[in-house]
């Protein structure tokens, strides 16, 4: 198998060398507990998604070089999605995206669910995953937006934080990805790759749904976007890649049918009250597009994975 990590720090930890250098040390001694071997680390949600339009593209650029250093100082065990400035001009994404493929560590990119602020459907994105398809770089869609607290009743403050978490991340997923599908995303850039955090949302387990209602939608087929498009399973088998912060034999056994046990990814996250920070870890199996070989000791996976907390 062939594995990989990555640790997902809260924005004001950058700005602390201290801060970081204890946060990683933390990380990585639970990596190693866990047999993990190579991370991927990326800036945690909500990115920089609410900075200014005139200073996003240098923050983005001081971040992603401070964590290509940190990679390059733990050579072999570190590498990077990048952050980009998506608040910034198309363009200026697009010239960051260029950077970081030339940058050895980086292998993709960390995006949320708005992408330039309207969806990841915006035709905007069209030149943004052009270039991630170029250069081979893996988009990790995570979800930070949530749904309308509407939808979770009068009475959802009465249960902490369960509703958002745990069904307003993976309905938030799980429709920007369907959204991506119905835009034609993955038919006009047919090898861009994405990462899709928490199992895909619901995704595995309504992809027939999806599926079948598309195929059968009478305004899609009156525009004439049903015949030539690729359908939701050979996405998921092609394009998709999940994580395992699932829980349960079910969840994971629904996004292994979904996708293959090749593309299923290890999930796990260092302890936030210890360290206040959110990371999550992705271990890959053969055939991760953005780390070199390795070996995993193969069935630890679902073992562990009630052992290790939620993102």
């Amino acid at each position: 198998m062939r594995s990989s990590s990555s640790c997902r720090c809260k924005q004001e930890d950058h700005s602390n060398p201290r801060r970081t250098g204890t946060v990683l040390v933390a990380f990585m001694l639970i990596a190693s507990r866990h047999g993990i071997d190579k991370s991927v680390l990326s800036l945690a949600n909500p990115w920089l998604d609410f900075l200014p339009s005139d200073t996003a593209a240098e923050t983005a650029r001081q971040i992603n070089d401070d964590v290509e250093r940190m990679c390059a100082e733990h050579e072999g065990k570190l590498y990077a999605f990048g952050t980009l400035p998506l608040s910034a001009p198309a363009r200026e994404v697009v010239q960051e995206v260029e950077r970081l493929a030339s940058l050895p560590h980086h292998r993709g990119i960390v995006m949320g669910t708005s992408g330039l602020g309207t969806g990841v459907d915006d035709p905007a994105l069209d030149p943004i995953y052009a270039a991630l398809e170029k250069h081979e770089q893996v988009i990790f869609l995570h979800p930070h937006y949530g749904l309308p607290t509407s939808v979770y009743g009068e009475r959802a403050s009465d249960y902490g934080h369960v509703l958002p978490l745990a069904l307003g991340f993976p309905m938030e997923t799980t429709i920007a990805v369907a959204r991506m599908l119905l835009s034609g995303v993955f038919d006009r850039f047919p090898k861009l790759s994405i990462l899709i955090a928490h199992s895909g949302g619901t995704l595995p387990f309504l992809a027939g749904r999806i599926e079948s209602c598309i195929a059968h939608d009478a305004h899609l087929k009156k525009l004439g976007r049903i015949e030539s498009r690729r359908n939701v399973w050979d996405v998921l088998k092609n394009n998709v890649y999940l994580d395992a912060v699932i829980y349960a034999d079910v969840g994971l056994k629904a996004a292994i049918d979904a996708s293959g046990a090749d593309r299923l990814m290890f999930g796990m996250c260092t302890p936030c009250a210890q360290t206040q920070c959110c990371s999550t870890t992705y271990i890959g199996r053969h055939g991760s597009p953005f780390l070199p070989s390795l070996k995993w000791k193969r069935g630890r996976m679902a073992k562990r994975q009630a052992e290790l907390a939620s993102c």
